[in-house]
């Protein structure tokens, strides 16, 4: 298993050297044990917390990305709301949209949906994909404090 110091470190390694490696990506980030999955591994996603996600970029390098539960996206939201800062999430086709409203002005984020589990309720069946794709002028303020939430959750370790 491959030590790192950071995930930053971890997906430049797995850029270089993404035609060798086999997913899963299984690695040491800080101490901590970290699996990447590639989309294609969508099936074996945990639902109860945020997965790591390497994306494939037009340019071959590899993208940190996270999927989630619909359930366990608008917990991350509504931690992340303040008396100021309010969001709401809404599904329509095969995306999800984000409004994040504060005094000054309305965002809207839209991620794709990449799985849905048939017989299993919207909000524990409905996979989002968020990457870090830069969406709007507001998008780092939201996406920021997003990623260090899941993150922190997908890093945790499992009890």
């Amino acid at each position: 298993m491959k030590h790192f110091a950071n995930i930053q470190e971890a997906l430049d390694f797995a850029t270089i050297n993404q035609h060798r490696l086999k997913f899963p990506f299984i690695c040491k980030c800080n101490g901590l044990p970290v699996k990447v999955l590639s989309p294609e591994l969508a099936r074996t996603l945990s639902q109860e917390r945020p997965n790591l996600i390497a994306t494939r970029k037009p340019s071959a390098t590899l993208e940190l990305s996270y999927v989630l539960s619909l359930r366990a996206l608008r917990d991350i939201l509504r931690s992340m709301a303040t008396a100021e800062i309010h969001y709401s999430l809404s599904l329509n086709g095969d995306k999800a949209a984000v409004v994040r409203t504060t005094p000054a002005a309305t965002s809207h984020f839209t991620f794709p949906i990449v799985k849905r589990t048939p017989g299993v309720a919207e909000d524990e069946g409905t996979f989002i994909l968020l990457e870090a794709s830069s969406q709007s002028q507001d998008w780092k303020s939201f996406w920021v404090p997003l990623e260090m939430r899941l993150l922190h959750s997908a890093m945790q370790p499992v009890a």
